[in-house]
């Protein structure tokens, strides 16, 4: 399932009182709760593709982190991602998706699963330590960012 940020902005609006209030806010020592982590996922996907609206798309081709910040925000959100919609999320051609896709599974950095719902379908999900390598990564930027005066 594909969807226009603007919609994805919405959804995350929509869901985020109750992604603050899960369980795994917070666990683990987490400064960020999945509701801020959300949406500073939305935030850079957001601004990854308002550069294009700039420049050239194929300058800032980036789909392993495309991936990668998509199965962040799938995980965050509970929700379960084809390989297939995953391959449209990355923006860039489904052969090169299914190679970048192999690749970061051969790496350890995701994991295929069979869809236990419709067997023509696999489930694409982050390692748990590419999952922890995400978090990690949120809660650098957030320590970069200046505390509100």
């Amino acid at each position: 399932m594909t969807r226009s940020f603007a919609g994805l902005s919405a959804h995350l609006a929509h869901i985020a009182p109750t992604l603050s209030r899960s369980p795994r806010a917070g666990a683990d020592g987490d400064d960020l709760s999945a509701a801020e982590q959300c949406r500073m996922v939305d935030t850079i996907l957001r601004t990854r593709r308002l550069r294009t609206s700039f420049f050239d798309d194929v300058l800032f081709a980036d789909p392993a982190w495309d991936i990668l910040l998509d199965l962040y925000m799938a995980e965050l959100q509970q929700r379960r991602v084809t390989v297939s919609s995953l391959c449209v999320g990355a923006n860039v051609p489904q052969t090169t998706a299914l190679r970048w896709i192999k690749l970061m599974t051969d790496q350890g950095l995701l994991r295929r699963l069979d869809d236990t719902t419709d067997a023509r379908r696999k489930i694409i999900e982050l390692s748990p330590e590419a999952a922890m390598q995400m978090r990690d990564y949120l809660r650098g930027i957030h320590a970069l960012m200046p505390s509100p005066q």
